[in-house]
């Protein structure tokens, strides 16, 4: 027979018991929009990340120290700076404000640091002024505020001059930032800045346990990481007191870790879809002890071995198939709905989890109809006829 006639007798077959036929697809519908959903989540939290360090200054640069016994001091910042790779260099620390105003009341995320923060940072100033060295040396009381708490507390950005009460400590606002994307460890649109020396003076803060750094280009970036590694290392003689994080290095970390999640979540769903290929091998092994007569007067007419075969592997792949594209249907159906619910997440399916997918499926059709198909082609026509 040809291969026309043979794809067309199996979908006769297929449509002649349709009931049968949904509920053994059932399983590989399930299995699909298993790994399509799993692998659609798993791509959009890595685009997420992606895009939020694109956004950041590809010459920035943290140093995190880990061990509360050991501190940087201002020297070292000092020394830091006169490093020919690096421009801008900012100690900071990140402490919990309560911020009051009038009848709100909010907390928040505070930055305790100097005048080089914000280009280090890459900060720009929407209106008013930054923190300068004057404000550091003096003491002064005065406050930078990331545009989303001045909406916050203001309904407004046209807050210069205004006075803030910040850990039961009066500040004037001298700045507003300019919006900001957010990063992956922090969001300056949610936090306020202050001197570092104010911060010393009025809330005991002490020691620097977080420093910004911009290397002088990007092209130097790497040079900085080595420069900052051998410099630590010397002064704590430990390299696990301290993390470095550069763009590069977090692009790595992000690629690895999308890389070992794709497979984790792939393997979940796949796992399902491996359950759903014994259910297709053995409705298709029920399928050929009920058609043993069929298969033997086909081959008393002449049928080869190779159009029974292919016969039956057609159907079990027209199952998986037809499973297959019905569960990324379904993805494709319910990705944005979901998506919503969890925050705006874009569960988009990308042609990658769609190929996937389809060749997941196609792969078990081929692989657990294997063994029907064969078993089929090899019964003996005598004994196939005598079957009852």
């Amino acid at each position: 027979m040809r291969l026309t006639e043979l794809i067309k007798s199996a979908f006769s077959s297929l449509w002649s018991r349709k009931i049968r036929s949904f509920l053994t697809s059932l399983g590989v519908i399930i299995g699909v929009f298993s790994v399509a959903a799993l692998l659609s989540v798993a791509e959009s939290s890595v685009r997420e990340m992606n895009e939020s360090l694109s956004i950041l200054n590809s010459e920035a640069i943290e140093v995190w120290i880990n061990d509360p016994d050991i501190e940087l001091t201002m020297d070292d910042i000092k020394e830091l700076g006169e490093d020919e790779f690096i421009s801008a260099v900012a100690p900071y620390i990140v402490g919990n404000a309560e911020i009051n105003k009038g009848l709100i009341d909010l907390n928040t995320s505070i930055i305790y640091t100097t005048s080089e923060y914000d280009e280090a940072k890459d900060l720009t100033v929407h209106n008013g002024r930054f923190i300068l060295p004057i404000d550091q040396l003096e003491e002064t009381n005065t406050v930078v505020l990331g545009i989303n708490i001045a909406l916050k507390l203001f309904a407004n950005i046209d807050v210069l001059g205004e006075t803030i009460s910040i850990n039961n400590v009066d500040f004037t606002i001298i700045g507003v930032l300019k919006e900001t994307p957010s990063g992956l460890f922090e969001d300056t649109n949610e936090e306020l800045i202050i001197p570092k020396s104010t911060a010393e003076r009025y809330f005991g803060v002490e020691g620097i346990n977080n420093i910004a750094i911009e290397a002088a280009n990007k092209e130097s970036s790497q040079e900085t990481v080595e420069f900052l590694n051998r410099y630590l290392y010397l002064k704590f003689e430990d390299e696990e007191s301290y993390n470095i994080y550069s763009n590069d290095q977090v692009q790595s970390y992000i690629d690895e870790t999308s890389k070992t999640l794709m497979f984790m979540l792939g393997g979940i769903g796949g796992i399902s879809l491996l359950v759903s290929g014994v259910g297709i091998m053995n409705i298709m092994l029920v399928s050929v002890r009920e058609r043993t007569r069929e298969i033997g007067i086909r081959k008393a007419i002449g049928a080869r071995r190779k159009d029974i075969l292919i016969q039956f592997l057609v159907e079990a792949i027209v199952l998986s198939i037809f499973g297959g594209l019905t569960g990324i249907g379904l993805t494709y159906l319910i990705a944005q709905p979901v998506g919503n619910i969890m925050g705006g997440l874009d569960l988009s399916l990308s042609t990658t989890t769609v190929m996937i997918s389809t060749l997941f499926s196609l792969g078990v059709g081929v692989v657990f109809g294997l063994y029907p198909a064969v078993k089929a082609s090899k019964l003996i026509p005598v004994k196939a006829l005598r079957y009852d």
